[in-house]
């Protein structure tokens, strides 16, 4: 065998061989390790979980805003919780303002989600029209 030959061999070995070699060993001795009760390192603690956040504190009878990106809005509209024939009212003054791509309201949550146009309608208009209508 030429130096040329062991070298390329030796090449493959570490190439292809050692690492499915490395990979197996370590399968094996994490099953083992399970099997005879050896006790594996604890993992880090984890952070505590942040607390959701449900509704912003807002003055009775103001419309909030729950969040806002470009585009799209979520208000808290005070009066539509359980309230269904304000939320539809709430719902058609929105879509029928200029701007305005999608609206949903809901009667479970109290909230308006609304998709719109943000150079063509303002978000403090959005909130009026929603405050007015509920």
């Amino acid at each position: 065998m030429t130096i040329e030959a062991g070298a390329l061999l030796l090449e493959l070995a570490a190439e292809h061989l050692l690492p499915a070699l490395v990979t197996e060993a370590a399968g094996y001795a994490l099953r083992h390790a399970l099997r005879s009760g050896v006790p594996i390192a604890p993992q880090p603690p984890r952070p505590p979980a942040r607390p959701r956040v449900v509704a912003l504190a807002a003055p009775a009878g103001v419309v909030a805003i729950l969040s806002d990106l470009p585009g799209r809005v979520r208000l808290a509209v005070p009066g539509l919780r359980g309230d269904p024939a304000r939320a539809a009212a709430a719902l058609a003054a929105v879509g029928a303002e200029p701007g305005v791509l999608a609206a949903r309201a809901s009667a479970l949550t109290g909230t308006l989600l609304i998709r719109y146009d943000p150079a063509r309608v303002a978000v403090g208009r959005l909130c009026a029209l929603a405050g007015r209508a509920a």
